[in-house]
């Protein structure tokens, strides 16, 4: 079972850190978009498939960055 651990870093807010997930890094539109940091998060959190390729990956598991 492949399993993909991923987390957000928002801008001056969270640190990464090194512990083997994988971080999203999303355009400046993005954050331009939402004003707020957890409506970013929370769009991160819902939509893996978006973000990462997902075909060979058997469930995503959010660790919250803070």
């Amino acid at each position: 079972m492949k399993v993909l651990a991923y987390s957000c870093v928002t801008p001056g807010y969270d640190k990464k850190v090194k512990d083997g997930r994988r971080y999203v890094t999303l355009p400046k539109e993005i954050y331009d978009r939402f004003k707020s940091t957890r409506m970013i998060a929370r769009m991160v959190k819902a939509l893996p498939h978006r973000l990462f390729e997902t075909e060979d990956i058997d469930a995503c598991l959010w660790i919250d960055s803070n």
